[in-house]
């Protein structure tokens, strides 16, 4: 993400933050719609966050994504709720690393 900041060191801690909070809040959406069982709205959000996680080479998440955004339109299923977990679990991980990112470097 920071490659965009060239060597602005400000541009990179903003590049950093906004990822961070536009993340969570998109986490936070994806996880209210599993709680109502709302897979159009689950698969809205996979949509959303699929070039970004994309972009940021997050290999594990990619696939599940994109499974996801194919689910538009499906009846709510155990295996939807199961991977919309696992998405939302690892992207706690990438979110505490930009988080020990953005700590460490200052940002």
């Amino acid at each position: 993400l920071t490659a965009f900041s060239g060597d602005d060191p400000e541009a990179a801690r903003d590049i950093i933050k906004c990822f961070i909070e536009e993340t969570v809040k998109n986490a936070d959406q994806m996880q209210y719609f599993l709680n109502n069982k709302q897979v159009d709205g689950v698969a809205a959000m996979a949509h959303k966050l699929l070039p970004l996680f994309t972009l940021i080479g997050a290999g594990e998440i990619v696939p599940k994504l994109s499974w996801l955004e194919g689910c538009r339109n499906e009846e709510f299923t155990q295996e939807i709720q199961i991977t919309t977990k696992e998405i939302l679990s690892s992207i706690q991980v990438v979110l505490h690393s930009a988080q020990n990112y953005r700590k460490h470097d200052s940002c």
